[in-house]
């Protein structure tokens, strides 16, 4: 999966960055290592470090979606602002467009879902 996920770093341009960014938000990155400085346009150049990280599967595979959580979340990073941005978003467009992306997709809307 990694492997295929990491294919999106070659990307010029990110379909359904909408994913990405909440994904990252919920992961705990903050809006300055996203965004372009004073912004709400997505840095592709910084989140593709982000991307190139260890650290960002590090945090997927150690995230325990049970129980109450110690962070206090910003308001762009809750359950149910992110639930709602990423909703009508189909599965099997993102399977299309990235099989790695996919899975990592599925992986967070199981994650909210029990979070729900």
């Amino acid at each position: 999966m990694k492997e295929r996920f990491n294919v999106l770093k070659s990307y010029r341009v990110l379909i359904h960055r909408e994913i990405l960014i909440h994904l990252l938000f919920f992961l705990g990155y903050s809006k300055e290592d996203i965004y372009k400085p004073n912004t709400n346009i997505l840095n592709w150049k910084k989140v593709r470090t982000l991307l190139d990280d260890e650290n960002f599967f590090n945090k997927i595979d150690a995230y325990n979606p049970v129980g109450a959580k110690k962070e206090k979340n910003k308001p762009y990073s809750t359950i149910n602002y992110i639930n709602e941005k990423i909703k009508g978003i189909k599965q099997k467009d993102i399977d299309k467009y990235n099989m790695g992306f996919g899975r990592v997709f599925q992986w967070f809307k199981q994650v909210i879902n029990v979070r729900i």
